[in-house]
């Protein structure tokens, strides 16, 4: 039988102005934690409640002196007290999956950990249950396959990345389902992007970027696949040639930019 049993009150969260000062008495706010003592043993959880009183978090501890010590579930609440976020602890460190609901109880996300870093499948949904987004992390960084959706459960985005970094191939979706332009990164670097003609497969324009992005060519076309504009740089310059072709594929005039200002034609 418990002899005595206390709550220990710590007022630790005070919203600061600009200037890093506590805001005017009519603007302070703060949150407050309850620690629960049993014959001056701890007992989980750790609540956490807003100013004006509203449970905002439960967390499961293995100790809270010096500091605490996440072990266990974590909850955290809306207002209006349904769920936001459940997790759980290992060593003071995110560990598991983690997931997260809508005020109206939907689920939000769900994000995989290991050892506190992000590790596996961060997805997301629409409050209509379909799939917004799937993105694969290892320690914290986007790495391998990562898919967007249109809420009608359309494929939006296919990309990849390396450890944070955009590389490999991506493809950009309609929400009809067409291809709306292809890209192709590596380190991080856009090495060429392919558009297309909506509602078909036919390319409109084609990108190609040398080192760190650089852009060097730009082909444009007419639907009917016949080359219409081709726009190559003077070497490293910021100065361009543009050949300008008919739908017959006849050349029509060459024309001289530097920096997107025309400034000459030239003879053919």
């Amino acid at each position: 039988m418990f002899s005595h049993i206390s709550a220990q009150v710590r007022k630790d969260t005070i919203f600061l102005d600009k200037s890093g000062k506590p805001k005017s008495d009519t603007d302070k706010y703060w949150s407050y934690k309850i620690y629960t003592y049993v014959d001056g043993v701890f007992k989980n959880p750790v609540c956490t409640y807003l100013p004006n009183g509203t449970l905002y978090s439960k967390k499961f501890c293995s100790s809270v002196e010096p500091e605490e010590i996440g072990e266990g579930n974590y909850l955290t609440f809306y207002k209006n007290g349904t769920g936001n976020v459940v997790g759980k602890y290992v060593n003071d460190k995110t560990h598991g999956t983690w997931k997260s609901y809508y005020e109206t109880g939907e689920l939000k996300s769900t994000h995989e950990y290991l050892d506190g870093f992000m590790t596996g499948y961060r997805n997301n949904f629409y409050k209509n249950g379909k799939i917004y987004m799937s993105h694969k992390y290892l320690n914290n960084k986007k790495h391998g396959n990562c898919k967007d959706y249109f809420e009608n459960g359309q494929l939006r985005l296919d990309a990849n990345y390396n450890m944070g970094t955009p590389d490999g191939q991506w493809l950009t979706y309609t929400k009809e389902g067409n291809l709306l332009y292809f890209t192709s990164f590596k380190n991080g670097y856009c090495k060429i992007r392919v558009y297309y003609f909506n509602n078909s497969k036919q390319i409109n324009v084609i990108k190609t970027y040398a080192q760190k992005g650089r852009q060097i060519q730009i082909l444009t076309y007419y639907e009917n696949g016949i080359i219409k504009q081709i726009q190559t740089q003077i070497k490293k310059s910021k100065k361009f040639i543009v050949e300008y072709y008919k739908e017959n594929g006849e050349l029509e005039k060459i024309g001289k930019y530097n920096n997107g200002r025309f400034l000459k034609w030239i003879e053919q």
